[in-house]
């Protein structure tokens, strides 16, 4: 698949507002009444991007613009004629264009703690996250930290974050990462950082998020490149044949062993050795790998002297090895040998702005493969794409993609099937808007509120109050239980059961005794998660 560009960040982008980004980044405001949108500020590095999420004319998807303008008093307009958006490798600028566009433009305006969206002189329609806006509404920061998108007219589709801005890329990148948002040309810049060097690399990410990509990018940049990469999955290595699997063997070092192998070491000579997984590494593995890593040189079983270990390690996973070293199940000083230089491959749900890029070459790549036209992605998907919080990670959006694909077999527009839609549904909720008048928004009947109404203050109170218990928590946010646990996923304040050490849940016992709920309101996690993570330690409550 060919790689899609990142938008270069450059100051002739700004120049062309005559508004310098600096401007944006100048102080921090303190949060503002509720008729203001309520919430937090942009932190002071961020700035507001709008990228094309989807578009009549399928090439223009990826392109961004940053609008510095919405921090003056006119404003950042947005219509057919403004602003101007840039593709992704050329700077070059146009607006959207579309003439189902009004010329009319919509308004953006930075207020104290939230963004002004006014559509009262525009006869575009204007859907925000799901709710239309026919008036004055403002979206609290902390919903364009996360992202929202805008849909114009069901037939153009903007998101809207505060990011970092990047650094500008070559336009000759081929590091197979797909994507423009910010934290993806960070990832791009940190593989060009350490590429050329033999620094052992750890990649660090979720599941599904792309950790083997960036791994072959780093081989591609390096001088090893003319070598291959041998990649190996280091949770499926048995402590009995991980010896031989890893440093080869000679022909009758063991029953069975009729001829020699060379291993995944000896394979990977003057090139790249790709250990996945490597959280998951059995114990006595660690210490014969640990040794090989240290001294740099290995002994196949039955061999009768060590061979030079000529190799660039690159490690991944999706554990927390700190936590892995403080309760024993990974050495502390392999970690530190891997982790000569670490890169976080950021999760698709924080980098939100490359689902639409991803989507584009998916839905073509999975149709190619049927010989069938891709369909059109229109807004509306596009946007409920772009609210999921995909748990799966890139991974997941692929799989996403081929179902899409066979649903539209024989139409031109993209359907998405009905199981795929159940699936998208509970992290498709809404920014919370409110209208400029100030006025409550209309009750909600229990069990009915949107989830994206509660602030992570209110979210933690009622937890406390409820001994950290999901289900009364639930019923007294007027929620659903699934929307709750994403909620609690979503927030950076609150931590998960999972997220206990050994050491921290032993000291507890040791104070509290027995108690699970004791425990529970002390640790202020929930009851069920922390009786599972106690157990998992081999610790026990009542």
């Amino acid at each position: 698949m060919d790689a899609v560009y990142a938008v270069p960040f450059d100051r002739r982008a700004l120049r062309r507002y005559r508004h310098p980004v600096a401007d944006w980044r100048t102080e921090t405001l303190d949060s503002g009444p509720v008729g203001a949108g309520g919430g937090t500020t942009p932190a002071l590095q961020d700035v507001l991007t709008a990228y094309v999420a989807a578009h009549p004319d399928v090439t223009r998807v990826g392109e961004s613009t940053l609008l510095t303008a919405a921090d003056t008093d006119a404003g950042a307009l947005v219509s057919r004629i403004s602003p101007d958006f840039s593709p992704p490798t050329r700077a070059s600028y146009s607006p959207l264009g579309d003439p189902h566009l009004s010329r009319k433009p919509v308004v953006l305006r930075r207020r104290t703690s939230a963004l002004e969206i006014d559509a009262t002189g525009t006869t575009t329609r204007i859907i925000v996250g799901g709710i239309p806006v026919n008036g004055v509404y403002h979206v609290p920061w902390e919903s364009l930290t996360t992202g929202i998108d805008v849909v114009l007219n069901d037939t153009v589709a903007l998101w809207l974050v505060l990011e970092t801005p990047a650094a500008a890329e070559s336009q000759n990148d081929d590091s197979g990462l797909t994507g423009v948002s910010a934290p993806l040309r960070r990832v791009r810049a940190e593989i060009l950082r350490v590429a050329d060097t033999d620094l052992p690399v750890l990649l660090r990410g979720e599941t599904g998020a792309g950790k083997e990509v960036v791994a072959r990018a780093i081989h591609r940049y390096s001088k090893r490149r003319a070598r291959q990469l041998v990649a190996v999955n280091m949770g499926s290595l048995g402590a009995s044949l991980a010896a031989s699997a890893l440093f080869g063997h000679r022909r009758g070092a063991f029953s069975g062993a009729t001829e020699s192998h060379r291993g995944y070491f000896g394979q990977a000579e003057a090139g790249t050795l790709f250990l996945d997984e490597i959280g998951d590494t059995p114990i006595e593995v660690q210490v014969a790998l640990l040794r090989a890593v240290e001294t740099l040189k290995y002994r196949p079983l039955g061999g009768e002297k060590e061979i030079p270990a000529n190799v660039r390690l690159i490690a991944a996973t999706d554990r927390d090895l700190e936590a892995a070293v403080a309760d024993g199940s990974f050495r502390a000083p392999l970690y530190h040998r891997l982790a000569g230089y670490v890169i976080d491959v950021p999760s698709l749900r924080v980098r939100r702005a490359d689902i639409p890029v991803l989507l584009r070459a998916f839905v073509g790549s999975e149709a190619h493969a049927l010989s069938e036209p891709p369909p059109q992605l229109g807004p509306d998907l596009v946007a409920t794409m772009l609210r999921y919080t995909w748990p799966g990670n890139v991974r997941e959006l692929r799989n996403a993609a081929r179902q899409i694909v066979i649903a539209s077999r024989g139409s031109a527009t993209a359907i998405m099937p009905s199981n795929l839609a159940r699936q998208l549904k509970p992290s498709t909720e809404a920014p919370a808007l409110r209208q400029s008048t100030g006025a409550a928004p209309p009750p909600v009947a229990r069990g009915q509120r949107r989830p994206a109404t509660v602030t992570e203050d209110e979210l933690i109170q009622t937890l406390a109050e409820h001994s950290w218990k999901i289900a009364p928590t639930a019923a007294a946010l007027g929620i659903a239980r699934a929307s709750l646990y994403d909620l609690i996923n979503r927030s950076t304040r609150i931590r998960k059961a999972s997220e206990l050490d050994r050491n921290e849940l032993a000291e507890a016992l040791a104070r509290l005794g027995p108690d699970l709920n004791a425990l529970s309101r002390e640790l202020r996690v929930s009851p069920r998660g922390l009786l599972f993570r106690l157990r998992s330690f081999g610790l026990d409550a009542s």
